[in-house]
């Protein structure tokens, strides 16, 4: 028997040459990983704690539930409702199913105004409030009327009921925009006549009508007549005429949501004629979303005068404005 050649085991050896990089992660990268995870966390945390708030301040379905049941037991003709603050999470399905129920109507009901004042919820007898956390707070010197129930749902969630200040208006030009005469005006005098269907209907794009609706103006949510003064160096006339007896003429106007963001056209100019004389005049900027009062004060010689209100604009691009009025009497209307 021979003996084998000896023949040598090899084992695998990694050798490292002065030249190959280093894979461990330096300092930099451990720091920047770990400042990384803590934003996670972080960023985890905050959504959390978000979301934990807002369930402690919203109310959930048994209070919902509950405001429901009551009001179904408690709304009549003539109620207004409102949600404060206006969350997204209200449910509001549940109270327009009561007004419908009852055979009313929720979207005149509703009132979105924030803050909400006298002028929005005019006309109404009733006004139930929907709150949350210490909101029912100061409703007495709201100056929307005298509270007359306050009901405790629990969970913070608080149902109050205010009787609305008697209304003076003896005509409110919103919700008879049909019965004007609407034109538009242009530098040269040439006249175009709107007609009266669903809104007040001029030729062209849409933006050019006249139409009652909820928009967008002075940071809430309003009901108010679009208004898009057409053409450039124009006119829009809105003429109401055989009108009752009245005191005073009051109203708002400001500027939509949407002529705020664009940064084009040109001032908006807002003017009152009472027998075609000038009584008042508003003239607002492109960034202006306020919701401005105005009020004038009737002569005695022009009681029963006819009204034109008149918008108008240099240049009218995005020029979309809001605004809405009413002829008051001297006694509220019971």
């Amino acid at each position: 028997m021979t003996n084998a050649p000896h023949r040598p085991i090899l084992r695998a050896v990694n050798v490292i040459h002065p030249t190959d990089p280093d894979t461990r992660p330096g300092p930099l990268a451990v720091a920047t990983a770990s400042a990384v995870l803590a934003v996670f966390i972080a960023s985890f945390a905050w959504v959390f704690l978000q979301a934990r708030s807002r369930a402690d301040n919203s109310p959930g379905d048994v209070d919902l539930a509950a405001a429901e049941r009551l009001l179904t037991a408690e709304v009549k003709a003539g109620d207004a409702f409102a949600i404060i603050p206006g969350w997204a999470a209200a449910q509001r399905w549940r109270f327009a199913r009561v007004w419908r129920d009852k055979g009313l109507s929720f979207e005149d009901a509703m009132q979105f105004g924030d803050p909400l004042d006298s002028w929005d919820v005019d006309g109404f007898k009733r006004l139930w409030i929907l709150t949350t956390h210490g909101h029912d707070a100061g409703l007495d010197g709201a100056g929307l009327g005298p509270v007359v129930a306050h009901h405790s749902l629990g969970h913070g969630t608080a149902l109050t009921l205010v009787r609305v200040k008697p209304s003076r208006t003896v005509f409110d030009f919103r919700e008879r925009l049909l019965t004007a005469a609407v034109t538009r005006v242009s530098k040269d005098g040439k006249v175009e006549k709107c007609s009266a269907g669903v809104r007040q209907d001029c030729s062209g794009e849409w933006w050019r009508d006249v139409y009652e609706g909820m928009h967008e103006v002075g940071n809430t949510r309003r009901r108010c007549l679009f208004v898009q003064p057409y053409p450039s160096e124009g006119e829009l006339h809105i003429e109401y005429t055989d009108l009752p007896p009245g005191d005073a003429l009051e109203g708002r106007f400001g500027n939509r949501l949407w002529a705020v963001r664009h940064d084009s056209g040109s001032d908006v100019v807002f003017r009152v004629l009472v027998a075609g004389k000038e009584r008042f005049k508003l003239q607002i900027a492109r960034d202006d979303f306020r919701w401005h009062k105005w009020r004038v004060k009737l002569r005695a010689s022009e009681r029963k005068q006819d009204v034109t209100f008149v918008v108008s604009a240099v240049d009218v691009s995005w020029r979309q404005a809001c605004f809405d009025a009413r002829l008051l009497g001297r006694k509220p209307n019971k």
